[in-house]
């Protein structure tokens, strides 16, 4: 035997029942299926969170310009330090601070994430934007990192800035959920298909094997008919095939005995 006829064999080796072959394919599938919609809902939610976190971050440093502007006017720091604490609790908020037109601090607040609210007088000059305009802007790598806002605080002159720097944690934790979810949902769909797939070709393979118990019994019982719960059509055209093989085969033994 030659490598080629080796090949030809291992090709054509049985490869285990169909009901397990389907049962693979289906798992396959399902698997890639929901996987791949995991990974395009997951961009879609960060992209939609990402977007929804800058619009409420500069949103909230518009306002903070506006309530800054009194105190800012006045140079009353403890007024500023105050708003501040009263405005901390903005969701995954890491800084807010008031700098005045030069980026030079005025109130700085720092909030960590174990919620701990603490004053920061040392915090250096700033550079502010060039443009008097609300500038959105990434800390570190954008992924992990932070976003900063500064927004202009106007009072028909340039009187000062506010910046607002929102941690990206959160969108980190979104995207955990939704990890989570999809493969939990991955699983529970493929057990659920490949449990009802089992059932069903069970019941619809039961006729099969008792036209291959037949088949086997053919040499011995020539002229015997089988009779089985079709449910198919091929099952049918199966069952027709093995009894016209059996009346044939009977026939040919009637002839040979006669001759």
């Amino acid at each position: 035997m030659n490598v080629r006829d080796i090949l030809m064999r291992w090709r054509n080796r049985p490869r285990g029942s169909l009901l397990a072959q389907v049962s693979w394919l289906i798992i396959g599938v399902m698997l890639v299926s929901t996987i791949s919609y995991g990974l395009w809902y997951e961009a879609r939610i960060a992209r939609t969170n990402r977007y929804a976190t800058e619009e409420q971050a500069q949103t909230f440093a518009r306002t903070l310009a506006s309530a800054a502007a009194p105190a800012l006017v006045t140079r009353d720091a403890g007024a500023l330090e105050s708003l501040l604490m009263n405005l901390r609790q903005f969701p995954h908020a890491r800084q807010l601070a008031v700098f005045d037109p030069n980026g030079k601090p005025r109130a700085v607040v720092n909030l960590a994430e174990s919620g701990a609210t603490s004053l920061d007088y040392d915090l250096g000059v700033q550079t502010p934007p060039t443009d008097i305009a609300v500038k959105l802007m990434r800390v570190n790598d954008g992924q992990t990192g932070l976003i900063e806002v500064w927004a202009p605080v106007e009072i028909g002159v340039l009187a000062g800035w506010t910046r607002v720097r929102i941690d990206l944690q959160g969108e980190a934790q979104l995207r955990a959920v939704v990890w989570q979810q999809a493969v939990f949902s991955a699983l529970l769909t493929t057990a659920l298909t490949v449990l009802a797939l089992y059932l069903f070709l069970r019941l619809r393979l039961k006729p099969v094997a008792q036209c291959a118990a037949f088949a086997e019994r053919l040499a011995s019982d020539p002229g015997a008919t089988l009779e089985v719960n079709a449910r198919s059509r091929e099952v049918a055209l199966l069952q027709t095939s093995l009894n016209d093989a059996s009346l044939y085969l009977r026939q040919q033994y009637e002839t040979i005995n006669e001759r």
